[in-house]
């Protein structure tokens, strides 16, 4: 699908699994924000916040002039990130409420791999 998704953010790779390790015992749920700050993972859970800032200069890329954020499933991000097993960074391209785009490189940049997730939408009141 075509998708006009406003922010894109190169990450390392071993940066999302941190984030991840980190999130697994708070919630069932990662949130996803890119700003031109920086690019944040946050998981909130009944007792416990985790958050993981990653600043505008310890990015490859960051591409976006507004703030978006969306909610995904963790386990299917989880899995996703799993899947990202050599390329040393991941491309996500995000948008608020949308689904989340993650591209990587395999077999030593000769493949392209592409993942939509779609957001987890909160519900008012």
């Amino acid at each position: 699908p075509s998708l006009n998704l406003p922010a894109k953010v190169v990450v390392r790779t071993e940066e999302l699994r941190q984030a991840i390790r980190a999130s697994e015992s708070i919630s069932d749920h990662i949130a996803l924000k890119a700003s031109p700050e920086g690019f944040e993972i946050v998981s909130e859970g009944d007792t416990d916040n985790v958050t993981h800032m990653v600043p505008k200069d310890l990015l490859d890329e960051l591409q976006g002039k507004e703030a978006v954020r969306s909610l995904f499933p963790l386990d299917y991000f989880s899995k996703m990130v799993k899947a990202i097993s050599s390329a040393p960074t991941v491309t996500l391209y995000l948008g608020s409420d949308y689904p989340v785009k993650i591209e990587f490189k395999i077999a030593g940049g000769k493949g392209d791999v592409k993942f939509l997730l779609a957001p987890r939408i909160e519900s008012e009141g």
